[in-house]
């Protein structure tokens, strides 16, 4: 029995050195470069510094908020134009606002529906039309709409 735990606490401690031994960090790049591909260092233990490209001329540009606001705005008001059979000129964009819901509901609790509990960037926008305003939320892409305040028929 004491030959047992014994063989199991040096086989556990050998294998813990093993591991300890694997987990090592990897070697600092030499002065003057950093390691070649294949992760050889030529003779001498430096290697030449590599040349930085030069930066392009117009460097890429993330689309801003204001066009992706823009956007989930087109597609609320093209979903209302549809839904109230009214054309674009009769619907107004009062406004649009960034905001984080508190969930995947977009903030907007319905009957029968579960809501994951996580924070969903979205929008609300807020649109007159046949002069009432409608509040809707939405994802940060307008993928999802959800009408959440509507005037009283």
């Amino acid at each position: 029995m004491k030959q047992t735990r014994l063989l199991l606490w040096i086989s556990a401690l050998v294998g813990g050195l093993l591991l300890a031994g694997c987990m090592a960090p990897w070697p600092a790049a030499p002065v003057g470069g950093t390691i070649p591909p294949g992760g050889t260092v030529p003779p001498g233990g430096t290697v030449p510094s590599v040349p930085t490209p030069p930066a392009t001329e117009e460097p890429m540009q993330e689309p801003s908020a204001d066009s992706a606001a823009d956007q989930v705005a087109g597609a609320v008001r093209q979903m209302v134009m549809q839904q109230l059979g009214v054309d674009a000129d009769a619907i107004t964009i009062a406004s649009v606002e960034a905001v984080d819901w508190p969930d995947s509901c977009l903030g907007v609790s319905r009957p029968d529906v579960m809501c994951a509990q996580v924070i969903t960037p979205g929008y609300r926008v807020v649109i007159e039309a046949n002069g009432q305003q409608y509040e809707y939320h939405t994802d940060a892409t307008g993928g999802e709409i959800v009408l959440a305040n509507a005037p009283q028929a």
